[in-house]
C-alpha cells in the first residue's frame, strides 16, 4: 500500500495538482514519457525529493528500470478502471498505452569535453574534410537540437524573423517548395516543432556567410552532402562520424555505448539555461520539449521571440570557436560524397 502511495505521489509531482477529470491522452502521454525518464527512488533521495520534475531530468541520472515503470503504469490504470466503475471519469486514458523506460541515460558534456571538442586542431585549423563535420557539433551546443534535426535542415528554415528583425532557425516538417525546397523532413513529436532564436555565436562563427555559399551554388539543404537513406534518415552518416570523433578527443566511452554522445548537447544546454535561471517553459520550448506542467501544456502561450532570443543568449561556454571558413575544396569534397552516396542508394 505505501509503495502504491509513493507512486501516486510520484504521478503528483510530474502532472501537479491536477483533477483526474483532467486527465487525457494528452496529458498521460507526457506522464508516460516523463516516468520512462526519471531515475528511481526521487520520493526517498534527499537530494531528489524537494527538486522540480524538470530539474531532475536534466541532471541526466540513470533512469528506473522498465519493470518499474510498467509496474507503476499498471497501477494506474486500475485506478482508471475504478474511477470509471464509479462514474468519476467518462474514459481511462492510462489504458492502451505501453510505458517504458529508456535503455539509456546520457550524459552532459563537461567545460573538459567541450574544450576537447571545440578546441582542437580541427577547428582551429578548418581542417575538417566536410562542412558538417564543423555545423553540426556547433549548431548542437548552441541550438539543443536532436541530430536528425539539424541534419535535414532546409536553407528557408534560417530566416529573419519579421517582427523582431532577429535571425531564428525553425525545426519544423513543412517544406517551403517555394524556397526551392524538395526534400523531406520529420520530427519526433508535435512539441519538436518550433522557431527558435540564433545564438550571436553561431552569427560570430559564419552561419550566415556559409548559407549564402550555399544558395549561391544552387542548394536547397544546409548539409547537402548528407543525403537521405531508404528511410529517408539523414543523420545516419553523421552520427558515425561524431562517433569517432569524440572517441578520438577522449571523450565519451572509448568503445562501444557511450553515456556522451551528439544527443549530449541537449543535456550541456538545457543545464546550462537552468544555470542561467532561465524558465523551465521557455527551456522547453528552445529544446523542443512536451511542457511538463499541465497548466503549461493546455492553457499557456508560446514565449515571445523576444524572450526566447533573451534566454538563448545567456548561453555562454566560456570558450572560443574559430569561425567557419568557406572553401572551394568543400565544394569539391561535397560533390564528391553526393556522388558516393547516390551510387550506393
Amino acid at each position: 500500500m505505501l509503495e502504491m502511495a509513493g507512486d501516486f505521489q510520484q504521478f503528483k509531482r510530474i502532472l501537479g495538482n491536477v483533477p483526474v477529470s483532467a486527465f487525457n491522452h494528452e496529458t498521460l502521454n507526457a506522464l508516460v514519457d516523463t516516468l520512462g525518464q526519471l531515475p528511481p527512488n526521487i520520493n526517498k533521495i534527499p537530494a531528489l525529493r524537494d527538486k522540480p520534475i524538470p530539474e531532475i531530468l536534466a541532471m541526466g541520472l540513470t533512469p528506473q528500470s522498465a519493470v518499474t515503470v510498467k509496474k507503476k503504469w499498471t497501477r494506474l490504470i486500475a485506478f482508471g478502471v475504478w474511477l470509471k466503475g464509479r462514474g468519476l471519469v467518462d474514459e481511462n486514458y492510462a489504458e492502451g498505452k505501453k510505458p517504458k523506460a529508456l535503455n539509456k541515460s546520457y550524459e552532459k558534456f563537461s567545460e573538459d569535453d567541450l574544450k576537447r571538442l571545440f578546441e582542437g586542431e580541427e577547428f582551429t585549423n578548418g581542417s575538417f574534410s566536410e562542412p558538417f563535420q564543423y555545423w553540426l557539433p556547433v549548431l548542437g551546443l548552441y541550438t539543443g537540437a536532436r541530430l536528425e534535426e539539424l541534419a535535414q535542415l532546409h536553407l528557408a528554415d534560417i530566416s529573419k524573423d519579421s517582427d523582431t528583425g532577429y535571425w531564428a532557425l525553425s525545426i519544423t516538417p513543412y517544406v517551403d517548395e517555394k524556397a526551392g525546397a524538395a526534400t523531406e523532413k520529420r520530427l519526433k513529436n508535435a512539441a519538436s516543432d518550433r522557431v527558435c532564436p540564433i545564438h550571436t555565436a553561431l552569427i560570430d562563427a559564419g552561419l550566415l556567410d556559409y548559407i549564402e555559399d550555399l544558395k549561391r551554388r544552387g542548394y536547397d539543404r544546409l548539409f547537402p552532402e548528407l543525403i537521405p537513406d531508404a528511410q529517408q534518415k539523414v543523420s545516419g552518416r553523421a552520427s558515425e562520424w561524431f562517433t569517432e570523433y569524440r572517441r578520438g578527443k577522449g571523450v565519451g566511452s572509448p568503445t562501444g555505448k557511450s553515456p556522451k554522445v551528439f544527443h549530449s548537447f541537449r543535456h550541456t544546454m538545457n543545464t546550462a539555461l537552468q544555470r542561467e535561471n532561465v524558465e523551465q517553459h521557455v527551456r522547453e520550448v528552445l529544446c523542443g520539449h512536451q511542457p511538463t506542467a499541465v497548466n503549461t501544456r493546455v492553457y499557456g502561450e508560446q514565449p515571445r521571440m523576444e524572450v526566447l532570443k533573451q534566454a538563448i543568449n545567456k548561453l555562454d561556454y566560456d570558450m572560443k570557436i574559430t569561425p567557419f571558413k568557406v572553401s572551394e575544396e568543400h565544394e569539391v569534397r561535397r560533390q564528391r560524397a553526393i556522388r558516393r552516396a547516390n551510387r550506393t542508394r
